[in-house]
């Protein structure tokens, strides 16, 4: 009896704060790394939602939010949900509004493969019941398929964690939200199944590598950011850079570090004014969208496409990683950043995401999997 009241109350207390508890926590790395991931790339990722308890019935939404836009994520074809549905989620109350289709079904264990304890063709808070119960040695009378069901993520047998990621997907949310460091917002995943986070306007994508800071022509930077110079790591990272390259006899040097959102609009302006909107979309950000701004940014050296062929070029394209930094904007990647190749834009990331990105071939949009594109 003891062990049934003690599943009752596990269960209840998962029911009330379902909406905060996570599977996958990311412990934050406090590395400086700046860029901010898109709208469009949570389209391909697992959203929270509210789903009827009945196959194909009317949406049930709350009658309002009062939250700004910016703390709501918009989905499109929720990993656990039939294709082809959009909604657009309060992320701080949850309120949840159908945008083009008016139905949502309800979870099919062929769209969930796990987590239906109970074979009824759909998971529920019935199935996080028997789940619990089971984690706890307490036999549902459930036979074997049900019980490897029972298994949500397949490893280490049924735990108590097997039972909160059905509870989770019962509800609509996506079993796996991590959780994020304090003041960070949740605001949905990359198609490459990253989550992204929000900080006082900023978007970063939450990784092993820690909270990497995202600007690029889908995500921007608020007008007020401006840490005012280069972070402190990233003048640390470029001093041991600029050591590595005198060594071998070279020098590289910054020619154009720190940019504010204003530096950035007189520039921009004063290209578009030269050369018009279309050609200088393609070498110069629009204010905000600057890797400048974030004081995570530089140019070195030349602002020339044939700095590539120079001597200190082709250093730079073959070590910076070693300093934490990579050639933002690579050969042949301009379909992708939305910008030309730039062998002398070089933007801090920390050592170990700037090798991995470096060992991949990948640029950062690829490698995380977001969209670098002007609404």
């Amino acid at each position: 009896m003891k062990k049934f009241f003690a599943a009752a109350l596990i269960l209840g207390l998962m029911l009330s704060s379902s909406a905060h508890i996570s599977a996958k926590e990311v412990p934050p790395k406090e590395t400086s790394i700046e860029e901010t991931s898109d709208r469009e790339a949570p389209s391909e990722e697992a959203s929270t939602g509210n789903f009827s308890s009945e196959e194909e019935s009317e949406t049930v939404l709350p009658e309002n939010c009062s939250h700004e836009f910016e703390d709501w994520y918009v989905s499109k074809a929720s990993t656990y949900r039939e294709e082809g549905e959009k909604e657009r989620v309060c992320l701080i109350c949850g309120y949840t509004e159908a945008i083009s289709t008016p139905k949502l079904t309800h979870l099919s264990a062929d769209k969930c493969p796990t987590g239906d304890a109970d074979m009824d063709g759909k998971v529920t808070a019935a199935d996080a019941r028997y789940i619990l119960r089971l984690s706890i040695n307490l036999d549902d009378g459930l036979d074997a398929e049900q019980q490897k069901k029972a298994d949500f993520d397949e490893k280490d047998g049924i735990t108590a964690a097997d039972a909160r990621y059905a509870l989770r997907v019962s509800v609509g949310m996506d079993p796996y939200q991590p959780t994020l460091a304090p003041g960070y917002t949740f605001a949905g995943y990359t198609s490459k199944g990253y989550a992204l986070a929000k900080k006082d306007g900023v978007t970063y994508v939450v990784s092993s590598y820690g909270y990497t800071l995202i600007a690029n022509k889908t995500y921007s930077l608020p007008s007020t950011y401006a840490p005012g110079d280069l972070t402190s790591e990233c003048k640390a990272a470029l001093g041991a850079l600029q050591k590595g390259a005198s060594k071998e006899g070279m020098s590289i040097y910054c020619v154009s570090g720190y940019r504010s959102y204003q530096t950035q609009a007189n520039l921009y302006n004063r290209y578009v004014a030269r050369d018009g909107k279309i050609k200088a979309d393609t070498y110069s950000a629009r204010p905000g969208h600057s890797e400048h701004q974030s004081g995570l940014a530089l140019d070195v050296n030349s602002v020339a496409g044939s700095f590539a062929n120079t001597r200190e070029g082709r250093w730079l394209a073959a070590n910076a990683h070693k300093y934490g930094f990579i050639i933002r904007y690579g050969k042949d990647k301009q379909n992708i950043t939305g910008y030309i190749y730039e062998p002398w834009h070089i933007r801090y990331v920390g050592a170990e995401l700037a090798a991995a990105v470096y060992e991949s071939g990948l640029c950062l949009e690829e490698f995380f999997g977001i969209t670098s594109a002007y609404n």
